[in-house]
């Protein structure tokens, strides 16, 4: 189906359809992209949602509905429907920049001994190559940069930042434990396991900047992952303030096996990861 075709599919549900999205971006370039982004094309959308776009240019659409706002051009106005839409409007040279770093990253993720050239995207940067990956292009005469931005490797990505990130989380809960205060190790333990999931659902395929979305998107994965393991995911996500020490070290054990999971599925990640290793010593067990 062409991705025009399955934005209609998707806006229908709004009684939108793609035309009416092209009328709000008039006199777009002839080197222009129009992509619907956001929850309706990440398939998450509800009857409230936003319609969110962005457009891909070398100057500034000829429309009132793209305004400026900081380093990049925004705007928010109400359909006739009573749906909000937001418009995002990027420069191709802003583009060509993320689009070098990430071949750069792409690249270090391939050969191991590179790992400490593996550049960190900003969120920002995260989001606007969330966007051009899993959007949907209305209007232009090619994807933006289809021969540089591709799915698998912004996952191997989102799986080597998001264990790093749960790994140093860990450390922290580990730390607190052994200081006793159980609130604080709760707490570090929660925001770990939300990057946990994060690298989890990434191995899957399942990609999205936002951490407000991470259970959305383990829900979207639990018949991959299995109801055990869903399950499990959600007790230590929500896990109350006073865990103590065995109920830490119970959801380590589990937070290892998923990383070994996590690291069948993504082998170049493992390879750059235990590379990285060598570098990055973290505490994961009270014996260590």
């Amino acid at each position: 189906m062409l991705q025009r075709d399955q934005a209609n599919v998707l806006l229908s549900k709004f009684e939108l359809t793609v035309a009416d999205l092209l009328a709000e971006v008039p006199n777009l370039a002839k080197e222009d992209v129009l992509m619907l982004i956001g929850s309706v094309s990440d398939g998450f959308a509800k009857p409230l949602s936003d319609i969110d776009m962005m457009v891909a240019g070398e100057r500034r659409p000829d429309s009132d509905l793209v305004l400026r706002e900081s380093d990049r051009e925004r705007a928010i106005r109400r359909l006739e429907t009573g749906h909000e839409i937001n418009v995002e409007y990027w420069d191709w040279g802003r583009l060509k920049e993320v689009a070098d770093k990430f071949s750069a990253t792409a690249y270090a993720i391939n050969n191991p001994n590179l790992t400490d050239e593996i550049i960190i995207f900003d969120e920002e940067e995260v989001r606007i190559i969330h966007y051009i990956i899993n959007g949907l292009m209305l209007a232009g005469d090619k994807p933006i940069f289809e021969d540089v931005f591709d799915k698998d490797t912004f996952c191997d990505y989102l799986v080597m930042h998001d264990t790093t990130r749960y790994l140093a989380s860990a450390e922290d809960a580990i730390g607190q434990i052994m200081e006793g205060d159980n609130e604080c190790a709760s707490y570090d333990l929660r925001q770990g396991y939300e990057f946990l999931i994060g690298a989890e659902v990434a191995s899957l395929g399942h990609t999205h900047p936002a951490i407000r979305w991470r259970m959305k998107l383990l829900q979207k994965a639990r018949s991959e992952l299995g109801d055990e393991v869903y399950h499990a995911y959600r007790s230590y996500l929500f896990c109350g303030p006073d865990m103590g020490r065995q109920e830490i070290e119970k959801a380590l054990k589990f937070a290892q096996d998923r990383l070994g999971a996590i690291f069948m599925r993504r082998p170049k990640v493992f390879a750059a990861a235990g590379a990285l290793s060598e570098r990055m010593k973290f505490v994961t067990s009270f014996e260590a």
